[in-house]
This record gives C-alpha cells, structure tokens and sequence, in this order.
C-alpha cells in the first residue's frame, strides 16, 4: 500500500519525540486486537519501534517541547472531525490526536488513501496527528459482536484503550489531558492550568478533573466557551452534567427542557454515581464567586471487596502527570478493554486504587456534542459486550485490592516528608479570588 512507505522524515521525528517522553524510557507494545478474554493476538501486538509499519504521521507541527507545559491527547474515527477542530480552536496547547483507519478489505485501503490526503490538506497548529491502521476483522469480541448483531460486514471494535496509550506516549509533555474527541474543553482552560501547574507540581501523584457536562440539543448544541455560557445555559436547562439528571448534583438546577430527538440523549439518564465524586455543587456555588484554583475532592478507595463493588463508578477526565516527583510513573490504560463500557472507568480505578489526590478545577469545564444514534446502541447486540468488559473489571477490582493496601503505606511515608504547607495543600487545594490568592483552608 502506497500510503505505508517508509516516511523517513515522520519516523524521524516520532523516534524524537518518543525519546524526550518521560514515560517512555523503553518503547512500549500496543494491542490492536483480542484473541480471548484480556489476551492479545500475537500478531496484533505491536511495538512503538516500528510505528512506521502500522501508523502514518499526516502532520505534526508542534513545537520543541516545555516540560512544564500540557499536551491534550485525544482518539477518534472522522465522523467527528468538526468537534476536534472545535477542540483545537479553544485549547492553546500542543494536541495529539490519533486517528483509527480500517483497512481490512482493498475498498477501505482504498478510502483510507483518500482519506489521508484530505487531511493533509488542513493545517493544524501544534498538532501530531497520526492514523493508526486497523486491520484484523476475526478477533475475539469482533466476531461474537457480529453474530450477535448478525451483521457479517461490521467493522471491529476499536481498541479503545490502545489508542489511548498510543495517544499518551505520543505527548511529548511532562503534563498531559486525556480527553475523549466527543467532549470540547471550556476557553481559557489551558491558560489557567498554566497558572497553576507550579502548584499542582508540588503535588504529589496530582489530578486535576474538569467537570464534565452534556449539551442536549443535537441541531444547535450548546457548548459553553466560559463558566457564564455554562451557567445560563444550565439554569435554561439546555446542558446538564455528563450523562446524569442536575437536581441530583447541584441544589435548584431546573430539569432539563425536551430538545432534539430522543435518540439525540437519554430522557432519564440513571448515571449520577459516575460524576457525583466531582462535586457539582461546590464547583458551581464556588465558580459562581468569581473563585478559581482547584479543590480537594474524596475518591479514596477502600481495600474491602463492598467498597470496590460499589464505589468505583466514577468517570471524569483529569490533567495528569506522565512521571510524578518521586518518579512514578502514570498507569497505563488496560488494553483489554475493547468497543464500549468500563475503559475509561477502569482507569480512574487504577488512579484511585495507587492514591492519587483528586482535584476539581473551578471555573472551567468540558462538555459532551452530542450526535445522533441509531437504535443500535440500546439493541440487544451490546450486552454480551456489556457483560464482557464488566468481566474484565470485576477481575481488575480483585486484583487491586493489594494495591490499595501497598498504597496506604506510601500515602504514609509520604506525608511525613511534607512541610505544613505542602500538606495543606495536598489536602485542600488552592483557592484564588484573582490572579492572586493563597492555600484554602
């Protein structure tokens, strides 16, 4: 294939990027398919020493990089190119954006050839954006996914966590933000999370998690650039938060008004458990002030088997340190998680489990454009999926259990070297009226 040959200069400057990552001392192996249950193909696993055999640089226009600077880091298929390019308006920062092709038949080796000429021809400014090729068709949850949604031509599931690592290791930034193409951060957030980085450096194991909302008209979506827009158009009941009804999270929210179809959003959604931790309430009464920093928020886990049952289903998106000050490295994300349910959650469970503190940035947000579906997202097909990945993360929570534990001692260890100051940050945050401003207590 024409479009798979040896990019000299791209490898070139992959190897250098990969080389000044901080969490990429040795290259890493991708997963791109399952063969069983949380078990990669052989022939599906491939190394970030030879990305000029699976992937494609279409541009890369970052600069140098700052290691006191933060790289967004984002996947998607281009059917939603538009909400990247929104994204890429509104965060001043460096971005990665990886970019899954099929090329599993010669028409869609064809149409990937197309494809990656049109996008040559945008420029993006300081941005990497690679095509990562999918090729495998029989894997393990792409067949049972087929047959029971008896449809021989589907495409695979994407190896979602895959291309997130991909993503990850990518940045070339000691900071980065895993966000997914679907959500538009607020304006100015890059800007005030440059503001901050010296403090959130002298956190350890520091995660800085922007709320995270959802517009609910999919013809005019509301997607709010300022804390003021998310307000008005929250009391309007045009935007609520992700996936959750906001009387559940933020005292005298109105319902939400009937907008757009009903395959547009879920009239009912029943997810408040996956963004209460973020603490909605405190973040809009405090933002409301004029007050900015961030807060401590409580995402502790428990090592009891109850506690990881029950308290794990909290699914934000945090500003994360690749190698933290004591030289831990950030978890990766866990590749056997494929197409839908419990990616990314699983994540903030390895976070959670390993001790990391939580903050909620005031004043700044993310918030979800809507699409819209077809019935086959709520058809029977996605449960045998559903209940896979659910498998997976039972297992995970098993096996984390001695994490919490081992954590608990280096939580200790920690604190007793922390002066005063530094202890009371890690336990609150930081509360600023201005630009200026001090520790809150």
């Amino acid at each position: 294939m024409t479009m798979m040959v040896n990019l000299s200069v791209a490898v070139v400057v992959i190897a250098i990027r990969l080389a000044l990552s901080h969490a990429l001392s040795t290259p890493h192996r991708y997963c791109l398919a399952q063969c069983a249950a949380n078990d990669c193909c052989h022939d599906q696993l491939y190394s970030g020493e030879n990305f000029s055999t699976w992937t494609y640089v279409v541009q890369d226009t970052r600069q140098p990089a700052q290691d006191d600077d933060i790289t967004l880091v984002t996947f998607g298929t281009l059917n939603r190119l538009a909400t990247f390019e929104r994204t890429r308006q509104r965060w001043d920062g460096p971005i990665v954006y990886v970019i899954p092709i099929y090329v599993h038949t010669a028409e869609l080796k064809e149409a990937a050839a197309t494809t990656i000429l049109s996008l040559k021809d945008k420029v993006y400014p300081k941005t990497l954006v690679i095509v990562i090729y999918i090729s495998h068709v029989d894997d393990f949850y792409s067949t049972r996914f087929r047959r029971e949604k008896q449809d021989p031509t589907a495409n695979a599931l994407l190896p979602l966590n895959t291309l997130r690592n991909i993503a990850l290791d990518l940045a070339d930034t000691l900071y980065v933000f895993p966000l997914d193409l679907d959500f538009v951060p607020s304006g100015e957030v890059y800007a005030a999370l440059q503001g901050l980085l010296p403090t959130i450096h002298r956190i350890p194991r520091a995660a800085i998690v922007l709320p995270n909302f959802e517009s609910l008209d999919c013809d005019n979506p509301d997607v709010p650039a300022t804390f003021g827009e998310l307000h008005r158009s929250l009391m309007a009941g045009r935007v609520r938060p992700f996936f959750a009804e906001a009387q559940e999270l933020i005292p005298n929210a109105p319902p939400a008004i009937q907008l757009g179809s009903t395959l547009c959003f879920e009239e009912h959604p029943d997810f408040a458990r996956g963004v209460n931790l973020t603490n909605y309430g405190r973040w809009l009464n405090e933002s409301s002030q004029g007050l900015q920093g961030f807060f401590k928020i409580h995402t502790e886990l428990k090592a009891s088997i109850p506690s990881l049952k029950t308290d794990t289903a909290w699914e934000s998106f945090a500003v994360l340190r690749k190698e933290d000050i004591d030289g831990y490295q950030l978890p990766r994300y866990r590749e056997g998680f494929v197409g839908r349910y419990f990616d990314k959650i699983s994540f903030l469970v390895d976070l959670r489990a390993q001790a990391y503190n939580f903050y909620t940035l005031r004043q700044h947000l993310v918030t979800h454009v809507p699409h819209r579906r077809t019935q086959s997202g709520t058809v029977p097909h996605y449960e045998f999926l559903n209940k896979a990945m659910k498998k997976l993360f039972d297992n995970e929570k098993r096996e984390l259990q001695a994490t919490v534990r081992r954590t608990r001692k280096e939580i200790v260890a920690n604190w007793k070297g922390m002066d005063l100051e530094a202890r009371r940050l890690v336990e609150s945050g930081t509360v600023l009226g201005s630009t200026e401003g001090g520790t809150a207590h």
